[in-house]
């Protein structure tokens, strides 16, 4: 059990490294380099709780991303996103067993992500990514008043996915999100389908 929290908690803080790391990255890019193309972006999410089920949510936010002369990308966004999840309970929190609940979460969603991008035709790029992210939850609803509450929670993960440029302003993205550990008093780890819309300017 020790040594399990142990090991939970070094993968944790090694990861909070390498989000800083890759933060400090992104900022010194944009601090000392030209060009810097900046965008917003919104679309739907459909997430799901380890096997409890799929709901869907909503996200918006801005971002920016810089080129480099031999095609890689660094890329990062800051978004709102909400989140259902939707969970099937066995006895637990004093709540019936086998009954279905939502767990809504309000969060702010910082990705940082190296991709390359491709060109096969003049009015049209492509460019997977991949990378990590630093989830904040400001606000969390749950299934009954009895736990509904706001709460202040990080977490972190990797992201990955594509993206598809036209006339060089209009994007749309598929990505694929995967929390690193559990997300609070239930132990369930997040999982999201993310598709959002956006305009490069």
């Amino acid at each position: 059990m020790c040594k399990t929290k142990l090991s939970e908690l070094c993968i944790l803080l090694s990861t909070r490294k390498l989000f800083v790391a890759l933060a400090m990255m992104f900022i010194l890019s944009v601090s000392c380099a030209a060009q810097i193309k900046i965008g917003i972006e919104a679309g739907a999410n459909y997430s799901i709780a380890e096997e409890d089920g799929w709901k869907v949510g909503y996200q918006a936010g801005v971002t920016a991303s810089k080129e480099f002369a031999n095609h890689l990308t660094l890329s990062s966004a800051l978004y709102y996103q909400h989140v259902n999840l939707k969970l099937f309970m066995d006895g637990a929190l004093a709540v019936p067993t086998g009954s279905e609940h939502v767990r809504k979460l309000d969060e702010l969603v910082l990705p940082i992500r190296i991709g390359y991008r491709f060109y096969p035709s003049d009015v049209f790029q492509w460019e997977p990514s991949a990378g990590v992210y630093g989830n904040y939850i400001f606000h969390e609803n749950r299934w009954s008043e009895f736990t509904k509450r706001a709460t202040d929670q990080f977490s972190f993960g990797w992201i990955a996915g594509v993206k598809g440029i036209i006339a060089s302003s209009y994007t749309v993205s598929l990505d694929y999100r995967m929390s690193f550990g559990n997300m609070g008093i239930i132990p369930d780890r997040e999982h999201s389908i993310l598709l959002s819309v956006g305009y490069l300017f």
